[in-house]
């Protein structure tokens, strides 16, 4: 029902701000494509993918935009796009987004597990994101360290064998002195 009034609504000039769930986003994304072209003013879109339960297929998305359907949206800053971190159809969705003349950069792939974690946190989503790369950078330096560690044992077992290969050849010389030696003692000897 939904498309066959957007066919005949009006343009909406003051629309900023849109939200969209998941019953509207058909596998065409008809919907938001319309809704695209009656907003000229649209600053950001938020699209909100139905959640999805374990073992749960949603409706497949095609990432072939649909003919004849064009928008222009010169002011949209960004396109975000909510969904689980299973949802197989996300990346035909950007595509399909890219395919319409969004940019790329304007998209924003957010997972409702790190929106819930947020809550949880009590935190924003990008103070989240603060934390979660601080986290990672802490764990790069981690195996850095432990990585130059293990370097440092190699160059110490190297070191430990020159010293070793030092002491042979000192053996190998004292060998040599005293081999001289008998041959010296049997030289006296006639």
């Amino acid at each position: 029902m939904l498309e066959k009034e957007l066919r005949s609504c009006p343009v909406f000039f003051n629309l900023v701000t849109l939200e969209i769930g998941g019953w509207c986003l058909t596998n065409d994304l008809y919907v938001v494509v319309r809704f695209l072209q009656l907003s000229p003013r649209l600053e950001k879109l938020t699209l909100k993918q139905t959640k999805l339960n374990k073992g749960t297929k949603g409706e497949e998305t095609s990432s072939v935009p649909i003919a004849g359907m064009t928008f222009k949206c010169p002011l949209l800053e960004t396109a975000i796009i909510q969904c689980s971190k299973d949802d197989e159809e996300i990346e035909k969705t950007v595509n399909a987004m890219v395919g319409y003349g969004i940019s790329l950069e304007k998209i924003q792939v957010i997972f409702y597990e790190d929106i819930e974690r947020a809550e949880r946190w009590g935190k924003s989503l990008e103070e989240m994101k603060e934390i979660d790369i601080l986290e990672k950078a802490r764990k790069e330096k981690e195996n850095q360290e432990l990585v130059d560690s293990s370097k440092a044992g190699s160059d110490d077992n190297d070191e430990m064998e020159d010293e070793d290969d030092e002491d042979d050849e000192d053996a190998m010389e004292d060998e040599d002195d005293v081999d001289e030696m008998e041959n010296d003692d049997d030289d006296d000897d006639f």
